[in-house]
């Protein structure tokens, strides 16, 4: 029992000594490994630069400070000890870049898919545009990493221009304009295209010297109208990076097909004036015994001494009598037979007397009736007053009478007992609505009258004017038409070209440019053949 009791004091005795010296029961792990791990972890961070290596991942130096103070008789555990790992990487790089890869990635590369790239030593080259995969293997780590290369192309460009523009309104339809133009790359793997072309403008070629593209562009003379377009530089995305506009004014000597009102006899050349080279579109037709259309001028614009009022706003009657006439001679044989059957002598007197060898008072007796019975204070008007006073017998407002007021002689009141049968007017405001009512009108045959409106400063106002013809381009756009103008003396015809702003206007070609006249108006005289043959049966 005693010897019992002496070795179980010898037992804690040694026991005590032991506790009291931790040295000698704690585990020494081998130091100098644990610190070659994190030399070499931290080695790997540096070397990667936050690329391919995961800082988060770094646990190596906390699970060191934990193995150098664990709790007191736990030993050092080594199964969390993490190593670095690699991630996929991306990288953007633009045409003549280059990429380091790091220094640890093996110089073999198993596997590489693309063709935007070039690889020399660990230098990556960026060629062409697209994506390529690199797969790469880096020392000391089992699993290897995707390189991935996004690669734009380099569309630094400078154009040498920014505006082509032709103001030359005379130019020759065969000649085409031509222009250079050099565009500047940045670097020899610069890429860009040229957009697409409106069909007038033409690439013809394209010269490569240096960094210096040289494109030779092509633009047609056949317009009668103003034009604009951009020949537009852009990358390989289709972004823009440099415009070119060009402005191309109208070529007012593009060729002509014609268009005459029934019964217009076409000129011969040598009626046709043309004094002037550098205005081809300015040609005049002046009045003679041969010609066959109709223009009574004013006589406060003829220099005429006759005693009548003042007509200098009787456009209107000037141009309804110059369409009178016409209808008249249109209707010569209706006329006849109209005549022959309801008993009516020439003495009953028409006023249908049209004479072109006379001046210009004694010219036209409708156009004398107009100044002299219906002229009422100078008044402006409208061209349906005339028709309906001659034609419908219509009178004029009690209010609206001038001195020498005389009632409508109404000479086809029986046929028309109101002239909207055979009279149209429309208001055009577009290209499509002006020529679909001028070719209407030739369709019908009619004759037609433009009423326009005069922008000019201080004085705005309004004019109508007597049409007798058309003249179209190559395309079948109407680019003219052939004006008789009350205004204007001695009595001739002459082309006004049309050009637009939004809705019509003339065109002065005694100036080659567009004037302030806009086109609002088309009046159209119908001969009304269908109602005097429907008149001729019922006297049947």
């Amino acid at each position: 029992m005693i010897k019992k009791i002496i070795f179980i004091a010898f037992i804690a005795a040694s026991f005590f000594m032991f506790a009291a010296c931790p040295d000698n029961i704690k585990f020494k792990p081998k130091k100098e490994s644990v610190v070659q791990a994190a030399e070499s972890a931290q080695s790997a961070k540096s070397e990667l630069s936050g690329t391919a290596f995961d800082n988060s991942q770094n646990t190596v130096k906390k699970d060191l400070e934990e193995q150098k103070n664990p709790e007191a008789g736990v030993p050092a555990p080594f199964t969390n000890l993490k190593f670095p790992e690699y991630k996929d990487v991306e990288v953007s790089l633009i045409t003549g870049e280059e990429y380091t890869l790091p220094e640890k990635v093996e110089s073999d590369f198993p596997e590489y898919s693309g063709e935007s790239i070039e690889i020399r030593n660990r230098t990556v080259f960026a060629i062409n545009p697209g994506r390529s995969i690199l797969k790469v293997k880096i020392k000391d780590i089992p699993n290897p990493v995707n390189f991935t290369f996004n690669i734009t192309a380099d569309s630094k460009i400078t154009v040498d221009r920014k505006e082509i523009k032709i103001t030359d309104r005379i130019r020759n339809e065969n000649s085409p304009s031509e222009y250079t133009v050099t565009v500047t790359k940045q670097s020899k793997h610069t890429q860009y295209k040229l957009g697409s072309l409106p069909e007038w403008i033409k690439c013809e070629s394209s010269v490569t010297e240096d960094l210096k593209d040289k494109y030779k562009f092509i633009l047609s003379n056949d317009s009668f109208f103003d034009r604009d377009a951009k020949i537009v530089f852009t990358n390989t995305e289709g972004k823009t990076l440099s415009t070119i506009s060009v402005r191309q004014d109208g070529n007012y000597a593009v060729k002509r097909n014609y268009k005459w009102v029934k019964g217009i006899t076409p000129p011969a050349n040598a009626e046709l004036k043309k004094e002037y080279n550098d205005r081809p579109a300015f040609i005049e037709w002046y009045e003679s015994e041969t010609t066959t259309w109709y223009n009574v001028v004013k006589l406060a614009y003829s220099g005429a001494n006759t005693g009548f009022a003042n007509d200098s706003n009787l456009c209107w009657a000037m141009t309804g009598a110059n369409m009178l006439h016409w209808w008249l001679e249109q209707n010569k044989e209706n006329i006849r037979k109209y005549m022959e059957v309801n008993n009516i002598t020439d003495s009953a007197g028409y006023y249908n007397t049209y004479n072109r060898t006379k001046i210009d008072s004694d010219k036209s007796d409708i156009a004398q009736a107009a100044r002299s019975c219906i002229n009422f204070r100078a008044a402006g008007g409208d061209v349906r007053t005339l028709f309906n006073w001659y034609i419908s017998g219509k009178n004029l407002p009690a209010g609206q009478r001038p001195n020498g007021y005389k009632d409508a002689p109404g000479y086809f009141r029986d046929i028309f007992p109101d002239t909207t049968p055979i009279v149209n007017e429309q208001y055009v405001n577009s290209k499509e609505q002006l020529e679909s009512v001028i070719k209407e009108a030739f369709d019908k045959d009619e004759s037609i009258a433009v009423d326009y409106f005069i922008y000019q400063s201080g004085r705005n106002g309004r004019h109508i004017v007597t049409i007798w013809g058309a003249g179209y381009d190559e395309k079948g756009n109407l680019i003219e038409l052939w004006v008789a103008d009350s205004n204007i003396s001695p009595s001739k015809i002459f082309p006004m070209g049309i050009c637009y702003k939004s809705q019509p206007y003339f065109i002065n070609f005694s100036a080659n440019y567009p004037t302030s006249y806009n086109i609002q108006n088309i009046v159209r005289l119908n001969t009304g053949e269908e109602h005097f043959k429907k008149y001729f049966e019922n006297k049947k």
